[in-house]
């Protein structure tokens, strides 16, 4: 099952999407602001992140800045929420250049179950070692 980090500075939203992931096996961090992010990300190995585009604190833009600094592999798996139904020319721009996968609160829980089960790939492989490899790194013959 996959670590997830939640933020986002709805209380309800959160303590639903905890619920739903948690149910399933998953563990969901929540974080309201970029600041409290960050902490969780530089503590806490996680497998995604699903980040509000608007925080107290700053966007989720920002946010993502910080992640493909810090942990460019994480960058590739995290996903945005925003209850903006119709995003400002500027923030849509930003989105369609970033390339990353957003949804529209409020949203579907089991289209956010089935994107967090996309990430739970990489991390089977970050946990097991290859298939093809025994101890000490060699190939294994085949």
């Amino acid at each position: 099952m996959a670590t997830v980090l939640y933020v986002d500075d709805e209380p309800a939203l959160p303590r639903a999407v905890q619920t739903w992931l948690e149910r399933r096996g998953d563990e969901v961090l929540v974080a309201r602001t970029v600041d409290a992010a960050r902490q969780h990300l530089a503590e806490r190995a996680v497998d995604g992140v699903v980040i509000d585009l608007w925080l107290p604190d700053g966007s989720g833009f920002e946010l993502l800045d910080w992640v493909a600094e810090h942990q460019p592999a994480l960058g590739e798996r995290v996903l945005f929420v925003t209850g903006d139904v119709v995003p400002s020319p500027d923030t849509a721009r930003q989105l369609a250049m970033l390339g990353r996968p957003v949804l529209v609160k409020p949203f579907d829980l089991e289209e956010l179950e089935r994107r967090v089960r996309a990430w739970e790939e990489p991390a089977r492989k970050r946990e097991s070692p290859s298939a093809g490899t025994v101890a000490g790194g060699a190939e294994a013959p085949v």
